[in-house]
């Protein structure tokens, strides 16, 4: 009945398959610029220092001080990133919303989810002081 020809299946796999392969490759060619790029960026424009608490003149980079050094691993890394990333999510959540009370709801849910966040840095810094705010 049809037109195809008997190999049109096979023909079509193939031309699938070399299309997944180039989008593959570009994928991974546009990561590793980005890194780069990235790199270059992080660390030959700033350079932190560490000698002073302030940020000196305009223009230099403001020092980041650290009481203890502060690692974050296993779990409670996990956790961090869980949290970010249902930031996010929940940010996408509000462009979608039609209606101004769905709206103030996902607002709500947003509201939870950063106080959720700082509380659980909060804790893994153990910096009370993120706790309350004035």
């Amino acid at each position: 009945m049809g037109t195809a020809a008997p190999d049109a299946g096979r023909e079509r796999a193939v031309g699938v398959a070399a299309y997944v392969a180039r989008l593959a490759v570009a994928a991974i060619l546009l990561a590793l610029f980005e890194t780069s790029i990235a790199k270059m960026r992080v660390f030959s424009l700033f350079r932190i220092s560490r000698r002073r608490p302030d940020a000196g003149a305009a223009g230099d980079a403001v020092a980041v001080r650290f009481g203890e050094a502060c690692s974050m691993n296993g779990l409670a890394f996990d956790v961090a990133h869980l949290l970010a990333g249902s930031l996010v999510l929940v940010s996408f959540m509000m462009l979608y919303q039609d209606r101004l009370y769905a709206l103030l709801n996902v607002f709500a849910v947003h509201a939870g989810v950063l106080a959720l966040s700082v509380a659980w840095q909060a804790f893994i810094q153990d910096a009370p002081h993120l706790y309350l705010t004035r």
